[in-house]
């Protein structure tokens, strides 16, 4: 299954892949380990990862990309937050 992420992440059409399960089925450690093989490949320049919850707190989860990512949110509102940037 490892491989068929990586597959899909290696896909120009493809911007986001999302692993989806009951608990402790091991969602997290197979999206560390993708994670991990995706900088070891160096598919992307940065790799973020989000867990979200089924109320998922929007602001938290772009806070949480956002840090990993670089960019600054300085809008308040989420159409703000959530508008593209480009660097």
């Amino acid at each position: 299954m490892i491989k068929d992420v990586l597959k899909a992440l290696r896909d120009p059409n493809n911007n986001k892949v999302a692993i989806c399960g009951m608990g402790g089925i091991g969602k997290t450690e197979m999206a560390i380990e993708i994670q991990r093989r995706a900088k070891a490949d160096n598919l992307f320049d940065k790799v973020a990862m989000a867990m979200v919850s089924r109320e998922p707190e929007l602001k938290r989860i772009q806070a949480d990309i956002a840090e990993k990512l670089g960019p600054r949110l300085n809008a308040e509102g989420l159409p703000g937050r959530s508008r593209p940037t480009a660097f």
